[in-house]
């Protein structure tokens, strides 16, 4: 049975808190982007991208964002066997110098209990 960690409502929240925490250390757009590591990492970068504009009164397409996939540097490749997961692309647009990269992953739990 799984734990409910979130409630919707508690993870806007924290999606929320976690925006403003981002802005607040990152006033000026341009000195940010956002990378989502694939899959689900992607659309909680595109959420937190979402939370951003709001804040900045900025569109989101003004927001750097790229994509990154991890899959070849997993440390449980061996586990997969044949079920080798999908590789999915790698997008980073935008020059990576002189940027604050915001990596944004959906990892809660790893290992065994």
């Amino acid at each position: 049975m799984a734990e409910i960690i979130l409630d919707s409502n508690a993870f806007q929240d924290a999606l929320r808190t976690i925006s403003t925490e981002i802005f607040a250390d990152n006033r000026n757009i341009s000195d940010f982007a956002v990378v989502g590591i694939q899959s689900k990492g992607v659309f909680l970068a595109k959420r937190i991208i979402s939370e951003i504009a709001k804040l900045s009164s900025v569109k989101e397409s003004e927001i750097l964002f790229g994509t990154l996939d991890i899959t070849l540097h997993r440390d449980d490749l061996d586990d997969f066997e044949s079920d080798m997961p999908i590789i999915k692309d790698t997008v980073i647009p935008f020059d990576l110098n002189r940027k604050n990269i915001i990596l944004v992953d959906d990892v809660l739990f790893t290992g065994e209990r």
